[in-house]
């Protein structure tokens, strides 16, 4: 039983002991934290040409992963983090935030917690700036942004490419959105 409104400590404590239960299917399900796993994670520093993509089906090791690099990061520019996201205020930062938790992982845990539900100075979320409409590969469309994202691809996709061992599609994918992303905060003005 995933934990919830009026759940009591012991449901609790079972979930976060529980394995992780991989992602079947796409969809929806992957915006349901109490079910979804974290399969991918991509960074794309402003001045980098090519992004930071972990990817595995090793959960904890993934977000263990991303938590040395934000170390690293941190320490190389001697400055905090800024997050650009494509809505990841209802998806993004709190399903690493909650999975953060759930494997003890405090620093990537606070790196996720937000002052307010409506993101801070650490996080820009595009979506709620376009208006929260429309997808990725749309807003791309729409702003003449060339886009490689031409199979589709899609979230939901991500577990299915790693167990069948489609890695250089799902690079091409992940590379595709960071990129698409960013060459939209930047027409905002906002890198």
């Amino acid at each position: 039983k995933s934990p919830g409104a009026g759940s009591t400590a012991e449901p609790i404590a079972a979930y976060t002991s529980a394995p992780v239960r991989p992602l079947e299917g796409g969809g929806d399900q992957a915006k349901d934290p109490w079910r979804a796993q974290v399969f991918c994670i991509t960074v794309l520093p402003e001045e980098e040409p090519e992004p930071l993509i972990l990817m595995g089906m090793d959960e904890k090791l993934l977000l263990e992963q991303f938590s040395v690099a934000i170390a690293q990061r941190k320490l190389e520019t001697k400055t905090g983090i800024e997050w650009m996201t494509y809505n990841g205020l209802k998806f993004d930062y709190r399903l690493i935030l909650m999975r953060a938790i759930k494997y003890r992982l405090t620093s990537l845990a606070r790196e996720f917690t937000l002052a307010t539900r409506y993101g801070d100075g650490t996080h820009k979320d595009l979506f709620p700036a376009l208006g929260g409409e429309g997808k990725l590969d749309e807003w791309a469309e729409f702003f003449g942004i060339h886009n490689e994202n031409h199979r589709g691809f899609t979230g939901g996709d991500i577990p299915a490419a790693l167990r069948d061992g489609r890695e250089a599609a799902l690079t091409a994918h992940i590379r595709s959105r960071v990129t698409v992303l960013r060459e939209i905060n930047r027409l905002m003005g906002w890198i």
